[in-house]
């Protein structure tokens, strides 16, 4: 099916009250200037309660998105990314409402991301200065789509849920949002710096055009089956649920792709991996891209979770301290693009948001029906996402036309994966 959208409303949506004086800069991190500038989208479908009309329910998310973002003030600011910061000036975010030509179940039984494209409010590299936007798209039926977009610039994806689930919790009215309010010190942490005026890195290129994404969903029993096809008895490894879908998208891209050699490009979260820890109430981007140059031509089935999870899990605050020390990261990831450049290494992105609290996004009319997203500006991006069971796994493959033509037909991989 083709989705077609009608925009109704372009609007400003301006935090409830006034940024304090001496919180009107937010410095960004050195993190945080490293981060690819494009926004990452979080689509909501809410069916409709049949409660409440499509009016009030409009209402209800402007109000809760205005009294949430005098909350999370950056998000309602001017980005000056060449200076490090945002200017926190409560100028508004970008929201749009709009309305789709169809019924939320017909979406829902698509559940094709190249379809939800429309539901954006903008493309994703068209960052300029804003740090956020917001979509809300009305069905036929009642039901509504919230898509919620962030600037990779600004923060990571537990930033932006952290962000809607204080924002969801505001609209259903919950007095508690304690738990909810950031910690914008990540630059304390992370100090910026003066960037050296190099060429940029493109181990991972940001490519507008041309890319296609297709979802596939592992269900409970076929992801079991899988840590068990990866286990490894004499490293006594059993692989987590991610790990073995990890070794299998990997597996199947080498077989489709006539590759062996890769870099592995796998975000990590350092909340946990500092001392002490960090809440995850911390916002920003805390994470780091861990890059691994692997040949792979001669390594055996069960081999292949040991080498992606070694850097991976070693992970702790003494690799914190080497990112501190922000001239020794950066020659690390020079080297390692020079190697890749020499070896003819493919690069390949897999990031995970599995267990990350998406699904309690109640604005006020019930959970969501399903979380999803669209297409990343990346070539080679492999994205996890919990199913709403909180068991199956929906992964978002993002390929070049003709690569997707090779890899969504290959047999072994839909003999793993179903469409719902």
């Amino acid at each position: 099916m083709k989705l077609d959208v009608q925009v109704e409303v372009v609007d400003k949506i301006k935090p409830s009250s006034p940024t304090l004086p001496h919180l009107r800069r937010h410095d960004f991190s050195f993190l945080d200037q490293i981060a690819n500038p494009y926004f990452m989208p979080f689509i909501l479908f809410y069916h409709n309660d049949s409660l409440t009309t499509l009016e009030k329910k409009l209402a209800q998310v402007k109000s809760s998105l205005s009294k949430a973002l005098s909350i999370f003030y950056p998000l309602a600011g001017k980005m000056k990314s060449g200076q490090a910061h945002v200017d926190c000036n409560d100028r508004g975010i970008h929201y749009v409402e709009a309305r789709a030509n169809c019924l939320l179940s017909e979406v829902l039984e698509d559940r094709e991301p190249e379809l939800l494209k429309p539901l954006v409010p903008f493309g994703l590299c068209d960052v300029n200065d804003m740090a956020a936007g917001v979509q809300v798209t009305s069905f036929g039926c009642g039901g509504l789509a919230v898509c919620l977009c962030i600037s990779h610039k600004v923060g990571d994806a537990l930033s932006c849920i952290l962000f809607l689930n204080c924002w969801a919790a505001i609209s259903r009215g919950d007095e508690d949002c304690e738990s909810f309010v950031p910690d914008f010190g990540s630059v304390k942490l992370f100090p910026a710096i003066e960037l050296p005026d190099q060429e940029k890195d493109d181990i991972s290129p940001i490519i507008k055009e041309g890319l296609v994404t297709k979802r596939f969903v592992f269900g409970p029993t076929t992801i079991s089956s899988l840590r068990d096809k990866y286990a490894n008895p004499e490293r006594q490894i059993r692989p987590s649920r991610v790990e073995a879908l990890k070794a299998f998208i990997l597996q199947r891209h080498m077989e489709t792709m006539q590759r062996t050699k890769y870099v592995l490009i796998e975000p990590v979260n350092l909340r946990q991996r500092t001392t002490p820890r960090l809440s995850f109430r911390h916002f920003g981007n805390i994470i780091v891209a861990i890059k691994n140059v692997m040949d792979l031509s001669d390594v055996g089935e069960r081999e292949i979770v040991s080498q992606v999870r070694e850097r991976i899990r070693g992970v702790d605050m003494g690799c914190v301290k080497q990112i501190q020390d922000t001239s020794e990261y950066l020659k690390q990831e020079e080297k390692i693009t020079k190697e890749s450049r020499k070896g003819n290494m493919l690069p390949i992105l897999f990031t995970s948001l599995c267990r990350f609290p998406m699904y309690d996004a109640d604005i006020g009319w019930g959970k969501p029906a399903w979380v999803s997203t669209v297409g990343m500006p990346h070539s080679h991006m492999v994205s996890f996402w919990d199913g709403k069971d909180g068991e199956s796994i929906e992964v978002y493959v993002t390929l070049g036309a003709e690569d997707m033509s090779k890899f969504e037909k290959d047999k072994e991989l839909l003999s793993y994966t179903s469409s719902r």
